[in-house]
């Protein structure tokens, strides 16, 4: 058997380079586009979150779309209070997914009270500067300080 001595100085320099790659990997970890989602058609985007309201409503409903780069921006304005459209970010469980796709429709009091929320964490996701961690701690804290 060789016993070789190892310094504490040539060992302290390889505990060095290792840290720093594991430091390196994380941090490139960190800036991959999982948080990129791709975009819906919009003819079938359109349909998809007028399905979620009765045939009724749907005519006169204001229709959100989502711009993955940017956020939702307005599609169509409706004139009879209720709004829809697709969710991507399930932001309660902080964790981005790209495979979400879930219709929701508010009326004029959902629209002014709950529907904020989706709005900035879809702006803050298509930012790319937040983590889905991040992104529920902020809106956790908006709700209870009662910022929303």
């Amino acid at each position: 058997m060789n016993n070789v001595p190892v310094s504490k100085k040539g060992f302290r320099r390889a505990l060095s380079v290792l840290v720093v790659l594991f430091i390196s990997i994380q941090s490139f970890a960190q800036k991959t586009t999982d948080w990129q989602l791709e975009k819906m058609p919009v003819d079938l985007e359109t349909d998809f979150a007028l399905s979620c309201l009765p045939p009724q409503l749907r005519h006169n409903a204001t229709v959100y779309l989502l711009d993955p780069q940017k956020g939702y921006y307005i599609a169509h304005k409706g004139t009879n209070g209720f709004i829809c459209f697709v969710t991507r970010t399930e932001w309660e469980w902080a964790e981005f997914r790209k495979d979400i796709y879930t219709a929701i429709s508010y009326d004029a009091e959902g629209t002014r009270t709950v529907f904020p929320v989706y709005l900035d964490v879809a702006a803050m996701r298509a930012s790319g500067k937040f983590t889905a961690l991040q992104i529920k701690n902020i809106v956790i804290d908006r709700i209870k300080k009662r910022d929303i």
